[in-house]
């Protein structure tokens, strides 16, 4: 009883939590470095904070959308995986 019409709203919604991850991600990159200088600062903590939030947020994409986190993990593999044996065939000639 799956809706075909109600998939590309999902693919939408998935790519668009997935552009709000990204989004904090790299506030989370942008305010490593002052926590990393001193660790017992307010940054670490908005840092921690941040990871803690991103990682809730991933888990709830993940359960809300396993098909599409799948696929974008099959296909992150196969990137990668691809990556690797041109690298090392090429190293090879």
């Amino acid at each position: 009883m799956n809706d075909t019409a109600s998939a590309p709203a999902t693919s939408a919604d998935f790519a668009t939590k997935a552009a709000h991850l990204k989004c904090m991600f790299e506030e989370l990159c942008a305010c490593a470095p002052a926590a990393a200088a001193n660790a017992t600062s307010a940054a670490a903590c908005q840092a921690k904070a941040k990871v803690m939030e991103a990682g809730h947020k991933v888990v709830d994409t993940v359960r809300r959308h396993p098909l599409e986190a799948a696929a974008v993990a099959i296909g992150a593999g196969l990137l990668v995986w691809w990556l690797v044996s041109r690298r090392s065939t090429s190293a090879e000639s």
